[in-house]
């Protein structure tokens, strides 16, 4: 793999689920909150925690549904803020969390094996190449990441 390639995928593992330079990564973030905590719409925004889990989720089904990602069993609202499931145990919450680290996975493995020619191929809809779009994904979890730990939330405020 090129060298620019594996800088990206590195970028987007470290923000997901790595080491972040930023504090917290995204899933560091989620696993530190209770699902009662991340179903809490009085933060600042109005936004929950889940909520905003399940809309990275989806950007990354959708982005990996068009790299022809091996992707698992997608079992939300196909919008770009699905609803929060009927199941809002922490059992729930926690196997959310699962599936959103097997798409990240299974993005990051489709990236690594596009050609160049699916990366230059358009995302539809957005204007922009597939590659551009994965490219995104990395700014996109850490943007969400700062939103969720400004929430205000109990767990949040003690680290």
């Amino acid at each position: 793999m090129e060298k620019p390639r594996d800088y990206l995928v590195w970028i987007a593992d470290t923000e997901f689920k790595g080491k972040s330079f930023n504090g917290p990564s995204l899933v560091e973030t989620l696993q530190s909150l209770t699902a009662e905590e991340a179903t809490s719409t009085d933060t600042y925004e109005g936004y929950s925690a889940w909520a905003v889990a399940l809309h990275v989720l989806y950007l990354k089904y959708s982005i990996g549904k068009e790299l022809g990602a091996t992707l698992p069993a997608y079992r939300y609202e196909e919008n770009g803020w699905p609803s929060l499931p009927e199941d809002r145990s922490q059992a729930a919450y926690e196997a959310m969390i699962s599936e959103l680290e097997a798409f990240h996975a299974a993005v990051m493995d489709a990236f690594r094996n596009a050609s160049v020619e699916k990366l230059e191929s358009p995302m539809p809809g957005w204007k922009i190449s597939l590659g551009r779009a994965f490219a995104w994904l990395a700014s996109h979890d850490t943007n969400h990441n700062t939103q969720i730990r400004n929430m205000g939330l109990a767990s949040l405020k003690e680290r």
